[in-house]
């Protein structure tokens, strides 16, 4: 949703911080190279997707292209656009780079180089790539499909809280949205003098005759500069104090009344719901890892893998 449309309410989600440093162990940083495979031999394979659609002339259907005796027919590029194999291209894009790369085919032939022995192990390399991250897709990733319980980020959160370090200031508000200045008034001095935000709004809800005239309500989340829409009301949340309750503020999205409970400098722990998408993805991670790790170790013990290195050799540390 676009924050400026006039008449739309904002989406007050919160927006991941970067959470550096998740796994520095050398099979964890093995692992996520496996997971990489996938991404560049993407990129690789692109020039190798284009020709699959060769095919000698006279078969295949309608003929959408040719270069020297190959040709690309309309069947295949509807079955490659079809799949994931077409690369999301377009069909006069599809054409156009199968020519293009089908002549630097033809002329790399013309000079033997796609059977000199480098290309003949690249390939040979990339078929182990592309096998590993199948093993690696079906055994580990498709496994650990699925969402991590809030539970079990809870508790990983009380673990590590003190790694989730705010990059720059966040508040931890109340806030409601009303249609007229009337009932966000009314609402606010009956916060300001009861300070039961949550029992206020109750009440207030319940009202049908109110209840028509609430746009949006949120409770007790923690947002930044950069998540917290409209941004010019930032400037009023930095200059409250604990507990305080706004005057009603109106904005092209309707009257706003906020309540500061907590403001948090940057350099100071997070809050749990502003790193609750890191903590999925680094509980998902570990698990992953482990998972890779235990899977590693017994098939290097099943292909009963060795090596054979001198004392010297194996105490040199590897190049990344």
């Amino acid at each position: 949703m676009d924050p400026g449309a006039e008449g739309e309410v904002p989406r007050h989600g919160v927006r991941r911080c970067a959470c550096e440093n998740v796994c520095t162990t050398e099979k964890g940083l093995r692992f996520m190279k496996v997971l990489r495979f996938g991404a560049w031999s993407a990129m690789l394979l692109l020039p190798a997707l284009l020709f699959v659609g060769c095919s000698k002339k006279g078969t295949g259907g309608k003929t959408l292209a040719k270069v020297g005796n190959e040709v690309l027919t309309e069947e295949t590029v509807k079955k490659d656009l079809a799949s994931n194999r077409g690369g999301g291209l377009q069909e006069a894009d599809y054409v156009n780079r199968w020519v293009e790369a089908q002549a630097l085919f033809e002329e790399a032939k013309k000079r033997k180089l796609d059977t000199s022995e480098e290309i003949e192990r690249a390939v040979v390399d990339l078929r182990k790539r592309m096998a590993i991250n199948a093993l690696i897709q079906k055994e580990i990733i498709d496994k650990t499909q699925g969402s991590v319980s809030d539970s079990a980020m809870r508790a990983y959160y009380n673990l590590h809280a003190g790694e989730f370090a705010l990059q720059e200031d966040a508040a931890k508000l109340n806030f409601a949205i009303f249609k007229d200045r009337g009932l966000a008034l009314a609402f606010r001095n009956n916060v300001a003098k009861s300070g039961d935000w949550k029992g206020v709004y109750e009440r207030f809800a319940q009202d049908s005759s109110n209840s028509a005239r609430i746009v949006a309500h949120v409770e007790g989340q923690q947002f930044k500069k950069s998540t917290f829409f409209p941004a010019e009301l930032w400037k009023d949340v930095t200059n409250m104090s604990r507990g305080e309750v706004s005057v009603p503020r109106p904005t092209q999205f309707g009257i706003y009344v906020i309540q500061l409970e907590e403001f948090l400098r940057a350099g100071q722990p997070a809050g749990f719901d502003l790193v609750k998408k890191d903590l999925e993805e680094r509980i998902l991670f570990e698990k992953r890892q482990d998972m890779f790790n235990k899977f590693l170790e017994s098939v290097k013990k099943q292909y009963h893998a060795e090596t054979f290195l001198s004392a010297s050799d194996s105490s040199k540390k590897p190049k990344e």
